[in-house]
């Protein structure tokens, strides 16, 4: 099937049209999400660590650590309590869990990839885990 030169105007006008709006009410607004972006329900962590055997994700947030254990299996969220320091790391240490963070180069047991941190975390009741990390 052909397209007139009239019908395929009649698409194009349009679509271009589209292209050249710029509401900027709309464009800043944080639900729009461009293609370089992923969508997410939660903000920006100022750290991020991950670990092997058993796998396990590691968020901290302003107001919130979020640790997800055993593969993603069971999720911890608690409160970020005070920054404690000391030399060559920090700590974040509540009565739910402990994140050490050791300020030494780190590799990724699974992917290789490197990390500016060594990540230790314990979990009330439970065996410590380790892994990498890094500042976002």
């Amino acid at each position: 099937m052909r397209l007139s030169l009239v019908a395929a105007a009649a698409i194009a006008l349009p679509l271009s049209a589209c292209e050249d709006f710029s509401d900027p009410a709309i464009t800043d607004s944080p639900s729009i999400v461009t293609d370089d972006e992923t969508a997410t329900a939660e903000p920006e962590p100022f750290f991020r660590g991950v670990g092997q055997e058993p796998g396990w994700f590691l968020r901290i947030y302003d107001d919130v650590i979020v640790y997800e254990a055993d593969y993603g299996e069971r999720r911890v969220t608690a409160r970020t309590p005070e920054l404690e320091t000391f030399e060559g790391g920090r700590r974040f240490e509540n009565d739910s869990i402990t994140v050490e963070i050791l300020d030494e180069p780190c590799t990724d047991a699974m992917s290789g990839a490197g990390y500016p941190a060594i990540v230790t975390i314990t979990e009330r009741g439970s065996a410590p885990v380790q892994g990498c990390g890094g500042d976002v």
